[in-house]
C-alpha cells in the first residue's frame, strides 16, 4: 500500500509543475498580445514626419498641421527640415511621410519624374501658385523681354534662391531663351528677401526668382515681369505627396490631408502669422484653427 505522504507530495509537485506551464504560457501570450498591439500603435498612433523646406508657404502649412493632428487627433509629429532634392528622396525612401508643397505641374516635375512611382499624391491644397521673375512696382519695365534695356541698373544681375529649386532651373533657361545679359546668384530664400527688401529701402532696382504665395507680396508693392515665351509657365497648383503606403497605414490623416485645402485670403493670413517673428507661431497657428475651427472641422469630416 502507497504511503500517504509520498501520494500528497506527488500531488503538490504535479500541481507545481502545472502552474509553471501555464505561467510560461500565460507569458508568452502577453508577450506576443505586447507586440502585436505595439505593432498596431505604430500605424495607428506612431509618430508622423512631415518634411518642410525653408519657403514660407511650407513652414506656415506645416506648422498648421502639425497643430491640428496633434490637437486634434492625438498624433506625435516630428518636423524634419530639409532641402527640396532631399525632401522627395526622403519620402521615396521611406524617412518621411509627408511633404505639403509640391509644386505642380512645373516646379517639382523633375521630381515626380524621378521618384513618382515610389511617392503618391494626395491631391492639390492651394490652387493659383505661379512662380517667375519679380521686381518692385516702382520698376518702370514690365516684361522680361525688356530686362535687357536696362540691364546696368539692376547690375545685370538675377537674385536667386537654393540652387536645386525648380525656378532657378526655369531662370536658366530664360537666360538662355531671352538672350539676357545677366548673372544669376544663387543662395537661399531668406537672404533673396533680405536683398529685396534692402533695395526696396533705397528705392534701387532689382529682380529676383519669385513666387506667388508668399508674404513678401503683401509687405511690399511688387509686380511678375511678363513671359511671353512662356518659360516660367502658367498657374500651377501646391500639392500633398506622402511616402507610397502611408494612406494604408494612417487611412484617417491621409483622408485628412485629402480635405485640406485652402485658398489665397486664407493663406495669406497664415504667411502674416509665419512671418511674425514676434509671436510664438505654434500659439499663433493654434489661435488661427481655433478662430476657424468651422474649415478646420470641414477638413476633418468623412474621417473613418
Amino acid at each position: 500500500m502507497e504511503c500517504p505522504r509520498y501520494s500528497f507530495l506527488f500531488l503538490l509537485l504535479e500541481v507545481s509543475r502545472i502552474k509553471r506551464k501555464n505561467t510560461l504560457i500565460m507569458m508568452l501570450v502577453t508577450t506576443l498580445l505586447a507586440f502585436y498591439l505595439s505593432g498596431c500603435s505604430q500605424h495607428t498612433q506612431g509618430k508622423i514626419k512631415i518634411a518642410v523646406v525653408d519657403w514660407p508657404e511650407s513652414l506656415c502649412m506645416t506648422e498648421l498641421i502639425k497643430v491640428i493632428l496633434e490637437n486634434e487627433m492625438n498624433y506625435q509629429v516630428e518636423v524634419k527640415p530639409l532641402k527640396v532634392d532631399d525632401v522627395f528622396q526622403s519620402l521615396a525612401e521611406g524617412r518621411c511621410d509627408i511633404f505639403l508643397d509640391c509644386w505642380l505641374p512645373i516646379t517639382h516635375e523633375k521630381f515626380i519624374y524621378q521618384y513618382g512611382s515610389q511617392i503618391e499624391n494626395l491631391g492639390d491644397n492651394f490652387a493659383g501658385a505661379r512662380t517667375g521673375l519679380v521686381v518692385p512696382a516702382y520698376v518702370t519695365i514690365n516684361s522680361i523681354t525688356q530686362l535687357n534695356d536696362e540691364k546696368d541698373a539692376f547690375h545685370r544681375t538675377i537674385i536667386g534662391i537654393e540652387p536645386e529649386a525648380g525656378i532657378i532651373k526655369s531662370t536658366q533657361k530664360a537666360i538662355k531663351e531671352y538672350g539676357l545679359d545677366f548673372r544669376l546668384i544663387t543662395s537661399s530664400s531668406p537672404e533673396m528677401v533680405e536683398k529685396l527688401k534692402n533695395a526696396i529701402d533705397r528705392k534701387e532696382w532689382i529682380v529676383v526668382t519669385g513666387w506667388s504665395p508668399h508674404w513678401k507680396f503683401a509687405k511690399w508693392d511688387l509686380k511678375f515681369l511678363d513671359d511671353p515665351l512662356f518659360i516660367y509657365g502658367g498657374a500651377e497648383s501646391l500639392h500633398t505627396v506622402t511616402r507610397k503606403g502611408f494612406a494604408d497605414d494612417f487611412p484617417q490623416v491621409a483622408q485628412f490631408l485629402y480635405n485640406f485645402q485652402l485658398d489665397q485670403q486664407q493663406l495669406d493670413e497664415l504667411l502674416l502669422i509665419q512671418n511674425d517673428s514676434s509671436q510664438n507661431r505654434e500659439e499663433s497657428m493654434t489661435m488661427w484653427a481655433e478662430k476657424n475651427k468651422k474649415l478646420v472641422d470641414a477638413w476633418l469630416s468623412n474621417i473613418q
